[in-house]
């Protein structure tokens, strides 16, 4: 099934993934200037579904140890590191069974020491797709401190923008039946439960409700937390706390207004869930 797509959008066309190969011949520039928004939807997705912490996405350079264009170069792959063993192997097959509705055309495994390519057996199931690589320290493959993923995008899935949760055949995370947000054996409520929260935006404190703080509170735990931004913890709704929203919402592809309504407040409940 490859998914054909402008912003916000998708549509049905085969049932494949149709690889592309970005070091041939294409130079870096418009429209491949940015980002993938398709590799930013599954990124944000792993963050949800496995962890793990970006470790590079949109940056013009050649291939490490070679002189062609990085197929970073073109905003078409992410780096994606999980320290976790057990999580990076689950992430690679979550990958690979859901590639076509991902647009995924590669990923490699630096510890493994081998790269999975779509469709490069026709006919064999998806998880033999995998081909040993020659252990490299120059770029990490079969280095035992390379705990990451390389992920590519396909050209025709550059542009689907569409959030994974809302694409149909790939299950949702599915919400623990209490959530207790608790960084430190500090209850902070079970507000991911609560899918009526205030909209809480930059405010003084003396203008803010009781339950607006608590909010706060809340909301600058998990960027705190889970979001490695460096926010006190005080429910205090300042610049600061702003900042580290935009930072936040910019890095989800979400409209930087420095506000948390329900989409942020969305993603933010998402995030405690693992």
């Amino acid at each position: 099934m490859r998914v054909l797509a402008a912003r916000g959008a998708a549509m049905v066309a085969d049932m494949t993934v149709t690889f592309y190969d970005w070091q041939a011949g294409l130079q870096p520039g418009k429209p491949y200037d940015y980002l993938s928004p398709n590799l930013v939807a599954v990124r944000n997705e792993l963050a949800v579904r496995f962890g793990g912490t970006p470790l590079g996405d949109f940056v013009v350079r050649a291939i490490r140890a070679g002189f062609t264009w990085s197929s970073h170069s073109f905003g078409s792959a992410i780096n994606w590191r999980i320290e976790d063993a057990k999580a990076r192997r689950a992430a690679m097959d979550w990958l690979i069974e859901h590639h076509v509705l991902l647009g995924i055309q590669v990923i490699h495994d630096y510890v493994g020491c081998r790269i999975w390519h779509a469709n490069r057996y026709p006919g064999k199931d998806a998880q033999t797709w995998w081909r040993p690589q020659p252990k490299n320290p120059r770029n990490g493959m079969g280095q035992a401190w390379a705990k990451y993923l390389h992920i590519e995008t396909d050209r025709s899935n550059w542009l689907n923008s569409t959030p994974v949760y809302m694409r149909g055949q790939v299950a949702p995370v599915t919400p623990p039946t209490t959530v207790l947000f608790d960084p430190a054996k500090g209850i902070w409520g079970l507000y991911p439960l609560d899918r009526n929260k205030n909209t809480i935006r930059e405010v003084t404190s003396v203008a803010a409700s009781d339950n607006d703080r608590a909010l706060c509170r809340y909301l600058q735990g998990v960027l705190r937390l889970k979001a490695s931004q460096d926010v006190k913890v005080d429910g205090d709704f300042g610049p600061s706390t702003g900042d580290a929203v935009e930072r936040f919402q910019r890095y989800l592809g979400l409209k930087p207004d420095r506000v948390v309504g329900p989409v942020t407040w969305g993603w933010i409940d998402r995030m405690t869930r693992g």
